[in-house]
Protein backbone atom coordinates (compact mmCIF):
# COMPACT_ATOMS: atom_id res chain seq x y z
CA UNK A 1 0.00 0.00 0.00
CA UNK A 2 3.34 2.23 0.78
CA UNK A 3 4.21 1.30 -2.88
CA UNK A 4 1.15 2.11 -4.47
CA UNK A 5 0.58 5.17 -2.46
CA UNK A 6 3.74 6.98 -3.74
CA UNK A 7 3.15 6.09 -6.93
CA UNK A 8 -0.04 8.19 -7.03
CA UNK A 9 1.39 10.78 -5.32
CA UNK A 10 4.25 10.52 -8.19
CA UNK A 11 1.56 11.09 -10.64
CA UNK A 12 -0.56 13.22 -8.97
CA UNK A 13 2.22 16.23 -7.73
CA UNK A 14 5.02 17.33 -10.42
CA UNK A 15 8.74 16.17 -9.79
CA UNK A 16 10.12 18.66 -10.98
CA UNK A 17 9.09 22.68 -10.49
CA UNK A 18 8.61 24.74 -13.53
CA UNK A 19 11.39 27.04 -14.47
CA UNK A 20 9.61 29.91 -13.93
CA UNK A 21 8.63 29.30 -10.11
CA UNK A 22 12.46 27.84 -9.30
CA UNK A 23 13.64 31.60 -10.16
CA UNK A 24 10.97 32.92 -8.04
CA UNK A 25 12.06 30.95 -5.40
CA UNK A 26 15.81 31.68 -5.71
CA UNK A 27 15.45 35.56 -5.36
CA UNK A 28 13.03 35.01 -2.50
CA UNK A 29 15.46 32.43 -0.39
CA UNK A 30 18.27 35.72 -1.57
CA UNK A 31 16.11 38.13 -0.13
CA UNK A 32 16.25 39.87 3.49
CA UNK A 33 13.50 38.47 5.77
CA UNK A 34 10.95 40.59 6.57
CA UNK A 35 10.24 41.93 9.92
CA UNK A 36 6.72 40.96 11.70
CA UNK A 37 3.92 43.26 10.03
CA UNK A 38 2.54 46.01 12.43
CA UNK A 39 -0.02 47.84 11.83
CA UNK A 40 1.46 51.25 12.17
CA UNK A 41 5.16 52.49 12.77
CA UNK A 42 6.09 54.27 16.57
CA UNK A 43 7.28 56.99 13.90
CA UNK A 44 4.89 57.13 11.27
CA UNK A 45 0.72 58.13 11.72
CA UNK A 46 -1.42 55.29 11.35
CA UNK A 47 -2.90 53.62 8.34
CA UNK A 48 -0.08 55.50 6.37
CA UNK A 49 1.85 52.24 5.57
CA UNK A 50 5.08 53.54 6.83
CA UNK A 51 6.96 50.65 8.35
CA UNK A 52 4.76 47.83 7.15
CA UNK A 53 6.60 44.76 5.85
CA UNK A 54 4.62 42.85 3.23
CA UNK A 55 5.39 39.25 1.73
CA UNK A 56 6.80 39.26 -1.35
CA UNK A 57 4.40 37.72 -3.77
CA UNK A 58 6.77 34.85 -4.74
CA UNK A 59 7.05 33.71 -1.50
CA UNK A 60 3.47 33.30 -1.02
CA UNK A 61 3.31 31.56 -4.50
CA UNK A 62 5.89 28.84 -2.81
CA UNK A 63 3.86 28.76 0.08
CA UNK A 64 0.61 28.06 -1.19
CA UNK A 65 2.46 25.46 -3.30
CA UNK A 66 4.12 23.74 -0.79
CA UNK A 67 0.30 23.61 1.56
CA UNK A 68 -1.60 22.51 -1.75
CA UNK A 69 0.72 19.41 -2.31
CA UNK A 70 0.77 18.24 1.66
CA UNK A 71 -2.99 18.85 1.26
CA UNK A 72 -3.64 16.48 -2.04
CA UNK A 73 -1.47 14.12 -0.16
CA UNK A 74 -3.21 13.83 3.25
CA UNK A 75 -6.60 13.72 0.99
CA UNK A 76 -4.94 11.18 -1.48
CA UNK A 77 -4.02 8.76 1.98
CA UNK A 78 -7.36 9.57 3.69
CA UNK A 79 -9.42 8.24 0.53
CA UNK A 80 -7.17 5.19 0.28
CA UNK A 81 -6.47 4.20 4.12
CA UNK A 82 -10.50 5.07 5.51
CA UNK A 83 -12.38 2.96 3.14
CA UNK A 84 -14.88 0.66 4.01
CA UNK A 85 -14.45 -2.71 5.37
CA UNK A 86 -16.54 -3.94 1.93
CA UNK A 87 -13.65 -1.75 0.01
CA UNK A 88 -11.10 -3.71 1.78
CA UNK A 89 -12.32 -7.31 1.62
CA UNK A 90 -12.95 -6.17 -2.31
CA UNK A 91 -9.17 -5.24 -1.86
CA UNK A 92 -8.18 -8.87 -0.20
CA UNK A 93 -10.43 -11.14 -2.70
CA UNK A 94 -8.62 -9.06 -5.77
CA UNK A 95 -5.22 -9.58 -4.31
CA UNK A 96 -5.91 -13.40 -3.35
CA UNK A 97 -7.69 -13.88 -7.48
CA UNK A 98 -4.20 -12.41 -9.13
CA UNK A 99 -2.20 -14.37 -6.43
CA UNK A 100 -4.23 -17.95 -7.22
CA UNK A 101 -3.85 -17.07 -11.36
CA UNK A 102 0.36 -17.61 -10.92
CA UNK A 103 1.13 -20.76 -12.48
CA UNK A 104 0.47 -23.92 -9.89
CA UNK A 105 -1.87 -21.35 -7.35
CA UNK A 106 -4.83 -22.02 -8.76
CA UNK A 107 -5.94 -25.56 -6.54
CA UNK A 108 -4.46 -27.37 -4.31
CA UNK A 109 -7.10 -30.18 -4.67
CA UNK A 110 -8.00 -30.42 -8.78
CA UNK A 111 -11.00 -32.16 -9.25
CA UNK A 112 -14.65 -31.79 -10.96
CA UNK A 113 -16.21 -34.34 -8.38
CA UNK A 114 -17.86 -32.53 -5.54
CA UNK A 115 -17.89 -36.08 -3.60
CA UNK A 116 -13.76 -35.50 -3.62
CA UNK A 117 -13.24 -32.24 -3.08
CA UNK A 118 -15.37 -32.00 0.03
CA UNK A 119 -14.14 -34.35 1.89
CA UNK A 120 -10.57 -33.21 1.34
CA UNK A 121 -11.20 -29.93 3.37
CA UNK A 122 -12.05 -32.46 6.33
CA UNK A 123 -8.81 -31.63 8.79
CA UNK A 124 -8.17 -28.58 7.36
CA UNK A 125 -10.35 -26.18 8.27
CA UNK A 126 -12.22 -26.26 11.30
CA UNK A 127 -15.88 -25.80 9.46
CA UNK A 128 -17.47 -27.64 6.52
CA UNK A 129 -18.11 -25.25 3.16
CA UNK A 130 -20.62 -25.83 0.95
CA UNK A 131 -19.09 -27.53 -2.05
CA UNK A 132 -21.37 -28.71 -5.24
CA UNK A 133 -20.80 -28.93 -8.99
CA UNK A 134 -22.79 -26.51 -10.96
CA UNK A 135 -22.09 -28.39 -14.40
CA UNK A 136 -25.61 -28.16 -15.38
CA UNK A 137 -25.73 -24.80 -15.31
CA UNK A 138 -22.48 -24.35 -17.29
CA UNK A 139 -19.83 -23.43 -14.45
CA UNK A 140 -17.68 -27.03 -14.07
CA UNK A 141 -15.71 -27.28 -10.73
CA UNK A 142 -12.20 -27.24 -11.23
CA UNK A 143 -10.79 -27.75 -7.71
CA UNK A 144 -10.24 -26.45 -4.33
CA UNK A 145 -7.75 -24.42 -2.11
CA UNK A 146 -7.25 -22.85 1.44
CA UNK A 147 -7.10 -19.23 1.47
CA UNK A 148 -5.88 -17.11 4.78
CA UNK A 149 -7.84 -13.84 5.18
CA UNK A 150 -7.39 -11.94 8.27
CA UNK A 151 -5.65 -14.94 9.70
CA UNK A 152 -7.65 -17.12 9.28
CA UNK A 153 -7.98 -20.52 6.85
CA UNK A 154 -10.93 -20.64 4.49
CA UNK A 155 -12.06 -22.42 1.37
CA UNK A 156 -11.93 -21.24 -1.90
CA UNK A 157 -13.49 -23.03 -4.75
CA UNK A 158 -12.49 -22.68 -8.48
CA UNK A 159 -15.37 -22.89 -11.08
CA UNK A 160 -14.37 -22.75 -14.88
CA UNK A 161 -17.15 -20.89 -17.65
CA UNK A 162 -14.87 -21.53 -21.01
CA UNK A 163 -11.40 -19.85 -20.57
CA UNK A 164 -12.88 -17.79 -17.44
CA UNK A 165 -11.81 -18.63 -14.09
CA UNK A 166 -14.52 -18.23 -10.72
CA UNK A 167 -12.81 -18.18 -7.32
CA UNK A 168 -15.97 -18.40 -4.70
CA UNK A 169 -14.89 -17.97 -0.95
CA UNK A 170 -16.66 -19.79 1.20
CA UNK A 171 -16.58 -19.13 5.24
CA UNK A 172 -19.19 -18.40 7.97
CA UNK A 173 -21.12 -15.56 8.26
CA UNK A 174 -18.89 -12.65 9.78
CA UNK A 175 -15.69 -14.22 9.27
CA UNK A 176 -14.94 -10.93 6.96
CA UNK A 177 -16.62 -8.36 9.01
CA UNK A 178 -19.27 -8.01 5.71
CA UNK A 179 -21.71 -9.82 5.82
CA UNK A 180 -23.14 -8.58 2.35
CA UNK A 181 -20.99 -7.77 -0.82
CA UNK A 182 -22.51 -5.73 -3.04
CA UNK A 183 -22.00 -6.11 -6.52
CA UNK A 184 -19.22 -4.30 -8.07
CA UNK A 185 -15.90 -4.30 -9.79
CA UNK A 186 -12.61 -3.37 -8.59
CA UNK A 187 -9.10 -3.56 -10.52
CA UNK A 188 -11.22 -4.70 -13.51
CA UNK A 189 -12.41 -8.17 -11.69
CA UNK A 190 -16.47 -8.15 -11.09
CA UNK A 191 -17.64 -9.28 -7.42
CA UNK A 192 -20.66 -10.29 -6.03
CA UNK A 193 -21.65 -12.33 -2.94
CA UNK A 194 -24.78 -13.62 -1.34
CA UNK A 195 -25.29 -16.24 2.36
CA UNK A 196 -26.54 -19.79 2.20
CA UNK A 197 -26.55 -22.21 5.03
CA UNK A 198 -24.76 -19.36 7.42
CA UNK A 199 -22.37 -19.66 5.64
CA UNK A 200 -20.92 -16.27 3.55
CA UNK A 201 -20.09 -16.99 -0.33
CA UNK A 202 -18.47 -14.20 -2.25
CA UNK A 203 -17.43 -14.67 -6.16
CA UNK A 204 -14.93 -12.89 -7.63
CA UNK A 205 -13.84 -13.28 -11.96
CA UNK A 206 -13.08 -11.01 -14.85
CA UNK A 207 -15.98 -13.32 -16.01
CA UNK A 208 -18.61 -10.14 -17.64
CA UNK A 209 -21.18 -9.26 -14.81
CA UNK A 210 -24.22 -10.90 -16.85
CA UNK A 211 -22.42 -14.20 -16.87
CA UNK A 212 -20.99 -14.12 -12.67
CA UNK A 213 -24.71 -12.64 -12.07
CA UNK A 214 -26.01 -16.74 -13.76
CA UNK A 215 -23.09 -18.19 -12.10
CA UNK A 216 -24.84 -16.53 -8.72
CA UNK A 217 -28.24 -17.95 -9.40
CA UNK A 218 -27.05 -20.99 -9.80
CA UNK A 219 -25.09 -20.96 -6.67
CA UNK A 220 -28.03 -19.50 -5.03
CA UNK A 221 -30.04 -22.93 -6.44
CA UNK A 222 -27.89 -25.52 -5.34
CA UNK A 223 -27.93 -23.78 -1.64
CA UNK A 224 -30.83 -23.83 -0.22
CA UNK A 225 -31.81 -21.16 2.65
CA UNK A 226 -30.05 -18.63 0.37
CA UNK A 227 -31.62 -15.40 1.16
Amino acid sequence: RERRLSGDLAALIPQQAPTALRQRLVRALDAPAPALPSLASPTSPAGSGTGRQRWHLPRLQAVAAVFIALLLGWLLAWVRYHSSPGDDLARQLVAMHQRALLPGHLTDIESSDHHTVKPWYNGRLDYAPWVDDLKRAGFPLAGGRVEVLDGRRMAVLVFRRRDHLIDLLVCPLGWTGEPALPATTTEGYHLLSCSARDQYLAAISDLNPEELALFAAAVRAEAPSAP
